[in-house]
């Protein structure tokens, strides 16, 4: 049992859990957008929940994953307890024995289903496509249960699933969220999921992501009949590669570089200043959360422990510019902090990848701070040499991740819209048949066995909220 995305309380009053800021609509990722979940409880695009529109209040989410960050500014408000099934207490935090943080993958999913609208952490400046308030989840007044069952690599056993399903049971929750799966069905599982669903409880689980490889083999728990399996699009509402489908898949959503909650400060970004101006640049993988100020050098392609030119060259520290080419990255860094380097920028080359920047050091170690800038900041970056420059890599409460993990917290977080419209009279099957029924069918010309009307791999569709709000409202008057 893993993960499958890459990285007894009070009861809460559930407009106490809706926080009254007016915040940007550009909260509204395009995922938001995409499910229509904005149309719902923000119809006139003003920044602020529309009174009296269904935004998840009264209905309580149970998310069986890897912990959380409780006091996340997005999920610290919705957050109403948990209980950690690996430690065996009532603390359900994301941390392994040592205290370390781990992958933020419950986090992540946490927050896209009802991460709380104007309640922002710290984000990425570099990024134009995020607001510097955060984001918004499906379903910003409902209420959060988090068990714990995946360790810090996102690791966990199906005994330990069991056993949260029981306890999520216990706490009558609504929903039940599961961005995990084994390719091996458990008869006791499956028996614990159909009980859920006769106790009125709905299930919604990721379809897995060895689609590439294993199309159509079915993830449990998703292909228990009692669970709604999830499968994933990307922003184009295409298939993702990775996502797993079959006869068993219920619905897609957005999974692919879904923007949501991270733990806090645990998302590395870059913060570059030449000459007085912010640019904007990428951190590479495995930097440490270090500032350092100094004077820029030209060390030209890093390619030798001799690289760096100039009086300003010195063992008291500099900031290393190099650019990309020939060598490796690493050795780019190892070689110019030999001569002294107590920040590495690295300048592309390459224009096509300057929105990517997705450079690497390989492996963990005692590396200074490194960023990467693109092309023309490479070009400006060049005549700056002499100049001081700071360079520093600062940690996020926000991350980008993609999965059918982040496509199934979509589905639970409109399920709870849905559900919220009337609480005491629809039923989870009621819910189930609305989310199914009115779904945007959706055909990918390039991927096979895709076709009009319910099919294996986008099932009966694109989960609506917008659309499965109207017809629950239809359904509470009759």
């Amino acid at each position: 049992m893993r993960a499958l995305g890459l990285p007894a309380r009070v009861p809460v009053s559930a407009l106490a859990a809706v926080p009254e800021t007016p915040a940007p609509a550009s909260e509204y990722t395009w995922a938001v957008r995409m499910t229509q979940a904005n149309e719902v409880w923000d119809l006139d695009g003003d920044g602020t929940l529309d009174t009296g529109a269904p935004n998840g209040t009264g209905i309580t989410v149970c998310v069986i994953d890897s912990g959380i960050d409780p006091n996340h500014p997005e999920l610290k408000v919705a957050y109403a307890g948990g209980k950690d099934f690996i430690d065996d207490d009532d603390n359900p935090e994301d941390k392994d024995a040592k205290g370390e943080w781990g992958g933020g993958h419950g986090t992540h999913v946490a927050g896209t289903i009802l991460a709380q609208l104007g309640s922002g952490g710290e984000v990425d400046p570099n990024d134009p496509n995020v607001s510097t308030r955060g984001m918004v989840g499906m379903a910003p007044g409902a209420r959060l249960l988090v068990a714990r069952v995946l360790d810090e690599r996102g690791d966990g056993r199906t005994s330990d699933v069991i056993a949260a399903l029981k306890w999520c049971g216990e706490q009558k929750v609504n929903i039940v969220s599961l961005s995990l799966g084994s390719s091996t069905p458990d008869p006791v599982e499956e028996e614990t999921f159909q009980a859920l669903w006769d106790q009125g409880i709905l299930s919604v689980a990721a379809s897995g992501n060895s689609g590439q490889s294993s199309p159509y083999t079915p993830m449990y728990p998703a292909a228990y009949s009692t669970v709604i399996a999830v499968g994933a699009v990307d922003a184009e509402m295409k298939h993702a590669p990775y996502s797993q489908g079959g006869e068993h898949l219920s619905l897609v959503a957005p999974g692919s570089n879904v923007f949501s909650t991270y733990p806090r400060g645990r998302s590395p970004f870059a913060n570059l200043v030449a000459g007085g101006t912010f640019y904007k640049s990428r951190s590479l993988d495995y930097v440490p959360f270090e500032e350092y100020e100094g004077t820029l050098v030209d060390c030209g392609l890093g390619a030798s422990m001799r690289s760096c030119l100039g009086a300003s060259a010195t063992c008291s520290g500099f900031v290393a510019y190099v650019d990309r080419g020939d060598i490796r990255f690493n050795d780019k860094v190892k070689n110019v902090r030999s001569q002294g380097a107590r920040a590495v920028i690295i300048g592309n080359n390459d224009p096509a990848d300057d929105d990517a920047l997705g450079f690497t050091l390989g492996t963990a170690a005692q590396w200074p701070p490194v960023t990467a800038v693109p092309t023309t900041t490479a070009q400006i970056l060049r005549g700056q040499f002499g100049k001081t420059v700071r360079v520093g890599i600062r940690g996020g409460d926000y991350a980008y991740n993609s999965g059918t993990s982040m496509a199934t917290p979509h589905v639970a977080g409109v399920a709870a819209l849905v559900w919220s419209v009337n609480p005491e009279k629809l039923t989870n099957a009621d819910v189930r048949r609305i989310l199914e029924s009115t779904a945007k069918d959706l055909v990918d010309p390039e991927a096979a066995d895709s076709r009009e009307g319910k099919d294996p791999v986008f099932g009966h569709g694109l989960v609506q909220a917008g659309d499965a709000v109207k017809a629950a409202l239809a359904a509470a008057k009759k």
